[in-house]
């Protein structure tokens, strides 16, 4: 099976259009943020070095690099998660299908434990001055 016809079988995976850069991502984002600096940063560490690595494919957050200014004080919103799919050849094996659903559901997992640890509604009642 070719790379951009798994998104066939796993239907949360959507294809850019964009062979050449082997890359598949999931269908939902997260938000993500909180109050101080510190925690920002090391939040944002975590959810960069998050890596499922083997000899078909590597899966992988990430978030936009613009920071805690950017995205906290100017923006006055969270950042996001995105979770996505590097193959590492065009054609995958159909056995690997599975591993890959198990994978990528660790992802999920992971993007939603980081998502549930910021406090959002506190964020924008403060950011309210309620």
């Amino acid at each position: 099976m070719k790379f951009h016809e798994i998104p066939a079988v796993i239907d949360t995976l959507v294809f850019d259009g964009d062979k050449s850069d082997s890359r598949l991502h999931y269908d939902n984002l997260y938000s993500w943020g909180f109050d101080s600096e510190k925690d920002y940063e090391e939040q944002e560490k975590e959810i960069n070095d998050f890596v499922i690595d083997n000899e078909y494919y590597t899966v992988y957050m990430w978030c936009d690099v613009c920071g805690y200014d950017y995205w906290i004080i100017r923006q006055e919103e969270g950042n996001y998660i995105q979770i996505s799919v590097s193959f590492k050849q065009e054609d995958i094996p159909n056995n690997i299908i599975e591993q890959l659903k198990n994978d990528l559901g660790k992802a999920i997992d992971k993007a939603e434990d980081l998502e549930n640890d910021w406090d959002y509604q506190n964020f924008i009642q403060k950011d309210l001055g309620n």
